[in-house]
């Protein structure tokens, strides 16, 4: 089959796991034997920016003409975010853009991934252009702008507002019903569906393909304790792992407040880059127990899960299904993960993790000397917390992918 996968963001462009999944998934319908071709999106240079230029590996290329570029966001007001939310969601551009290369490419499905920057014109588009399209859901952007909600805010003036309920209508509107929705999280799916989104279309829970190589994974040994800190020294205590944006409602502020007093034998090893990192660098300044690593490449952030105990995923805002979660496991490594959202949903209490209520610091706490105290637990885990990754592999995805197709 001809494929169109078509995301927002797409290497070398990214901000989250969305576009991780994305080229995971392309990469795996290659490797199945389809022709798969991608549209995305890339900051504007000059204004041959505006047209969509055909680029390695397959991948067509655009700026879609708005106010800003989408990972420019935080760099502009809430007034200008406002005005860029409502031409993004009838975005012509985009939609003639796109129309031009489906009609020349003529793939036999469509699948689209988050379109937040891009347009929420394509659904229609491709409805009407008659060809099959399957929609993988990734977060909660089609109730709310920001993408975000808040733990213990959700009843915030932010989500209480007309204009949010106005943002939700026409979201619901503009993308109907495609033939197929994926939700990775049976929670994400539970939420759109309560909200009336997706109403005649063919819904299904699989959850996201992990990206990571098995046969990296299987060189680590469970028995192993290799160092994790950038000198090399081996710890004796318990190795924490933090990987994702340096976010404030991705919770590292909040998990690196809480440890920083904690009484047990530990280091967190913060793997990312955000706004906040130069801030929690600040309040740990001088603290050896705290290791920035920076961005890691895929093959580095490898070889870092392999020789951590334990990776805390500590959210405070409702989840789809954390990227970190599944690319744990699949390394072998027990997770700790917040109870918000479908974050936790992969975890089996006690046997390849930990979950915590999201937001309560004291919970952490206990969850971690928990931890600290069955050190030698937390290893024997490492085994099945491999073997409960089978169903993460790409090709489980693959032919349940295909499944849902021919059906």
């Amino acid at each position: 089959m001809k494929i169109c996968l078509i995301s927002n963001l797409y290497h070398p462009y990214a901000r989250g796991g969305a576009e991780k999944i994305a080229a995971t998934v392309a990469g795996g319908l290659r490797e199945d034997g389809h022709e798969v071709f991608i549209i995305s999106t890339k900051p504007y240079k000059n204004f041959q920016s505006l047209k969509a230029k055909k680029e390695e590996d397959n991948v067509y290329r655009f700026y879609p003409l708005n106010v800003f570029y989408y990972l420019n966001d935080y760099r502009h007001n809430i007034l200008w975010r406002m005005k860029w939310h409502f031409l993004d969601m009838f975005n012509l551009h985009s939609y003639f853009i796109v129309k031009s290369i489906l009609k020349k490419e003529k793939p036999d499905i469509v699948m689209t991934h988050n379109l937040k920057g891009m347009g929420y014109l394509i659904p229609y588009l491709i409805k009407k252009s008659g060809i099959k399209h399957i929609h993988t859901l990734h977060d909660v952007q089609l109730s709310t702008p920001s993408g975000l909600i808040i733990y213990s805010k959700e009843n915030s003036l932010e989500q209480r507002i007309f204009l949010r309920k106005w943002y939700e209508t026409l979201c619901r509107w503009l993308f109907g019903s495609p033939d197929i929705v994926i939700s990775p999280s049976k929670w994400l799916l539970d939420f759109y569906t309560e909200k009336g989104f997706f109403e005649k279309s063919k819904k299904a829970v699989l959850t996201n393909p992990v990206g990571l190589r098995q046969a990296q994974a299987l060189k680590y040994s469970p028995n192993e304790t290799l160092p994790l800190t950038k000198a090399g020294a081996e710890s004796k205590g318990l190795r924490l792992l933090y990987i994702g944006q340096i976010e404030e409602h991705k919770g590292v502020l909040f998990l690196v407040n809480t440890l920083k007093d904690l009484d047990i034998n530990f280091e967190l090893h913060i793997v990312g880059v955000g706004s906040k990192l130069e801030l929690i660098k600040n309040i740990v300044q001088g603290d050896a127990r705290f290791i920035f690593y920076g961005f890691l490449e895929r093959e580095k952030l490898e070889q870092v899960f392999y020789t951590a105990d334990l990776t805390v995923v500590p959210s405070i805002c409702y989840e789809n299904s954390p990227a970190v979660v599944g690319e744990s496991l699949v390394a072998g490594v027990p997770a700790l993960v917040a109870r918000i959202g479908g974050a936790a949903e992969l975890i089996e209490e006690g046997k390849n993790g930990f979950t915590f209520e999201a937001g309560n610091a004291e919970d952490l706490k206990k969850a971690l000397q928990n931890c600290f105290v069955n050190l030698d637990k937390i290893k024997k885990m490492k085994i099945f917390a491999k073997e409960s990754s089978e169903k993460l592999k790409l090709d489980f995805y693959i032919k349940s992918l295909k499944g849902m197709i021919k059906d």
